[in-house]
C-alpha cells in the first residue's frame, strides 16, 4: 500500500496507507458511529462530495455483499477507516472492500487515528480535508481545500427518468403516490409500494403541473445529500404543489418542504450520522441518519405547523406535522434500530388520505 495522508482545513496532518484506487482527493470530511452497515454507507446517496471516516476500528471483515447497497454506486468520494480487514469472513460475502472500492474508482485511506480526527471534527465542527501523497500541499490545493462546497448532488443523484414501482398485488389499499427522487428514494418508494401504492419516481427537475395533473394520491419528496438551501427550483415547485396533495417527505425532503413554508434550515455543527440516533416524541426511537442541516425549531409556524420528534441528543428538529395533513420526518422510518421500527409513520399518513378522500 502506498503511504498517503490526510490533510485536515485546519492544518492537521496524519499519515496513512492508500486502498482502492490511488488518486488524490479533496472534499468534505464526515464521520459516522455505525459499527456495521458500511456497504449502505458506500452507496448511500447522502453522502456525495462527501469523504467518509468510519469510527469503528475494523472494516471489511464481512466482506462485500452487493445485495446491501441501497443505490446503483458508491456515492462517497473517498473512505477512511483505521484498520482494513482484507480477508473477509461471511458466507455471502462476494470479495474484499479494497477490490470494491477500486473497481467503482473510490480511494480509501487506513491506518489512520480516526479517533483523533473525529474529535477535532466534533470539536471544530465538519470541515474539507485533502488525501495527498505529500503531507503538505501545494498552494493550488490549499486553494481548492479551502473553496471546496458539496454543490449540485441533487441533481447528480437523482434519476434521469420517471420510472413506476408496481403495487404489492395482496394489498387492501390501491393509490397512486409521485415520489419525488432527491437522491435518495429507494427505501420509502418500496415501503409506498409495499402498502399498495403505484409508485412514479419522478426526477428532482419535475415541473409542478405535471405532478399536480398527474392523477396522483399524494405525493412523497425523498431523502438525498447536501443544502436544501440551494435546491431552488425545488423548494418553488414543492411551494406550488403545497396543499393541493398530501405531502410526506424524508430526509431532504422534509427540510425543502420546510423551506417551502417559509422555515429556517441551519447546518449542523458535525452532522447526524449512524445508527443510534435518538428521535423523541413521547418515546424515544433509535433511528439511523445521514445529515448535515437540521429545520430550526423556532422558526417552526405554529399556524402553519408543529414539531413531531426531536433528536434528544441536541434538540434539534427530527419531524414536523402541518396543518393540512403534510407530514415529514428526518430519518428513513425503516432504518430505526430499536425493537420497533417507525414505519408506522407510512400507515399513519396512508389512513389519513383516505380518512380525507371520504
Amino acid at each position: 500500500m502506498r503511504k498517503a495522508y490526510l490533510v485536515l482545513e485546519n492544518g492537521s496532518v496524519f499519515e496513512g496507507k492508500m486502498f482502492g484506487c490511488e488518486q488524490e482527493v479533496i472534499a468534505e470530511l464526515v464521520f459516522s458511529t455505525s459499527m456495521v452497515g458500511y456497504m449502505e454507507a458506500l452507496t448511500d446517496p447522502a453522502y456525495e462530495g462527501q469523504m467518509l471516516l468510519q469510527t469503528f476500528p475494523m472494516i471489511g471483515n464481512y466482506g462485500v455483499m452487493e445485495s446491501d447497497t441501497v443505490s446503483d454506486s458508491v456515492h462517497v468520494s473517498a473512505y477512511i477507516v483505521k484498520e482494513l480487514c482484507d480477508t473477509p469472513s461471511n458466507f455471502r460475502s462476494m470479495g474484499a472492500l479494497e477490490v470494491f472500492l477500486c473497481k467503482a474508482g473510490v480511494t480509501g485511506l487506513c491506518d489512520i487515528d480516526t479517533r483523533e480526527v473525529t474529535r477535532l471534527l466534533r470539536e471544530n465542527g465538519t470541515m474539507n480535508a485533502c488525501i495527498s501523497f505529500l503531507p503538505v500541499l501545494s498552494a493550488e490545493k490549499e486553494t481548492l481545500l479551502k473553496t471546496y462546497k458539496v454543490n449540485g448532488g441533487v441533481m447528480r443523484t437523482t434519476v434521469k427518468e420517471k420510472y413506476v414501482i408496481e403495487p404489492c398485488e395482496n394489498a387492501v389499499r390501491k393509490f397512486k403516490v409521485a415520489l419525488i427522487d432527491y437522491g435518495k428514494h429507494k427505501e420509502v418508494a418500496a415501503a409506498f409500494a409495499a402498502r399498495g401504492a403505484e409508485v412514479i419516481v419522478l426526477p428532482a427537475d419535475t415541473k409542478a403541473y405535471d405532478i399536480l395533473f398527474g392523477g396522483y394520491d399524494a405525493v412523497v419528496l425523498s431523502g438525498g445529500p447536501g443544502d436544501p438551501r440551494e435546491c431552488v427550483e425545488q423548494i418553488e415547485t414543492v411551494k406550488k404543489i403545497y396543499g393541493s396533495k398530501p405531502v410526506f417527505a424524508v430526509g431532504l425532503g422534509h427540510q425543502i418542504l420546510a423551506l417551502a413554508n417559509g422555515f429556517a434550515v441551519k447546518k449542523l455543527l458535525y452532522g447526524h450520522r449512524g445508527a443510534s440516533q435518538p428521535a423523541t416524541q413521547d418515546r424515544t426511537y433509535i433511528t439511523s441518519q445521514n445529515h448535515s442541516y437540521y429545520v430550526v425549531s423556532e422558526s417552526i409556524h405554529e399556524e402553519v405547523a408543529h414539531q413531531t420528534y426531536f433528536n434528544a441528543n441536541d434538540k434539534t428538529c427530527e419531524g414536523i406535522s402541518y396543518d393540512n395533513g403534510d407530514y415529514s420526518i428526518q430519518f428513513v422510518p425503516d432504518e430505526s434500530n430499536g425493537p420497533h421500527d417507525m414505519s408506522f409513520v407510512y400507515d399513519d399518513f396512508i389512513n389519513s388520505i383516505f380518512d380525507t378522500a371520504q
